[in-house]
């Protein structure tokens, strides 16, 4: 019965100390410093795949209306977009309402922009 007291203890100990060692700080940092550097090392790799599923989801062109609320503590409005654009190079962006914003646009082309403001017919 001592005997087998003794493997039982000695079994707890090892354990006890096994799980003391291997939660210690130097190695939850290895551990840490490895999974970083793995992630780092995939990061590439993801950014490429959501680059291939944004390419695949954009086409070549697209048209959108959209209708965008901003609500404060002070006011509330509400504004109209209508857009274009052709791969991720070219866009056109016209604002429909409020009333007094109707018409001014944006035009983008690479890395240049432009906007049209109809009260002054100027760009």
């Amino acid at each position: 019965m001592f005997k087998r007291l003794m493997k039982h203890s000695l079994y707890i100990v090892v354990t006890t100390l096994f799980t003391f060692a291997y939660s210690s700080p130097l190695v939850q940092a290895q551990d840490t410093k490895s999974a970083v550097n793995s992630l780092e090392a995939k990061q590439g790799e993801v950014e490429a795949l959501l680059d291939a599923t944004d390419d695949l989801n954009r086409g070549r062109s697209s048209h959108s209306l959209m209708k965008m609320k901003v609500k404060t503590a002070r006011y509330e409005r509400e504004m109209k977009v209508e857009a274009w654009t052709q791969g991720s190079e070219k866009s056109l962006l016209k604002i429909l309402s409020p009333k007094r914003d109707a018409g001014v646009s944006t035009l983008k082309v690479g890395d240049e922009a432009w906007n049209y403001l109809p009260k002054v017919d100027r760009t």
